[in-house]
């Protein structure tokens, strides 16, 4: 049986994620995002306002889930890759900043909750989500659940919902079956 959930767990983490590495090196980013040195050339043409960064910033990214980008539920990309791709969400609006604000010596904190990512820096227009969260205002219970639903369920392509849904109950099976032979020889 713990072999039979051995394999369930391996196959569920394959289906989400079937490049392995792509999982740690986004749980390294996401302790540290910045890369130095990686879009200095980026930073030199943005203006010196933090403000300003930020909203440029945010219109060079067109929105777009880690499921369309980049085949997996979450995913922190390195600071080029936001550059290049110039698509994403919080996570790499907030590693092209923070590389950005690195390079040009701007000061800042780096925020993490369990959906999002953001910077504080001096003057910063704070958004609604960041002002509830520095207030202690906790999003009610269902807005995690919510989102990690949509993260890990609604947006994931039909193929890996079948994939993922086809390949646990062949493995359940097929352990049930070899348990069954096991204690028909005994």
């Amino acid at each position: 049986m713990k072999k039979t959930l051995l394999l369930i767990a391996v196959w569920i983490l394959l289906v989400y994620y079937p490049n392995p590495l792509m999982l740690t090196g986004s749980i390294g980013r996401m302790i540290d995002p910045v890369q130095p040195g990686s879009v200095d050339d980026f930073a030199a043409i943005l203006p010196e306002d933090p403000a300003e960064i930020e909203r440029l910033t945010e219109n060079y990214i067109l929105v777009e889930d880690d499921w369309d980008q980049h085949g997996v539920f979450w995913y922190v990309p390195t600071a080029q890759e936001v550059v290049i791709n110039a698509r994403g969400n919080c996570k790499h609006r907030t590693v092209l900043l923070a590389n950005v604000f690195e390079a040009k010596g701007i000061e800042y904190e780096y925020r993490v909750d369990p959906v999002h990512f953001w910077l504080d820096y001096d003057r910063k227009h704070i958004g609604e989500f960041e002002q509830n969260w520095e207030s202690g205002k906790v999003p009610p219970a269902d807005y995690w659940a919510t989102s990690y639903r949509q993260m890990l369920w609604d947006d994931m392509p039909t193929y890996r919902k079948v994939l993922l849904i086809v390949g646990t109950i062949e493995i359940a099976l097929i352990g049930m079956l070899l348990r069954k032979i096991k204690n028909k020889k005994s």
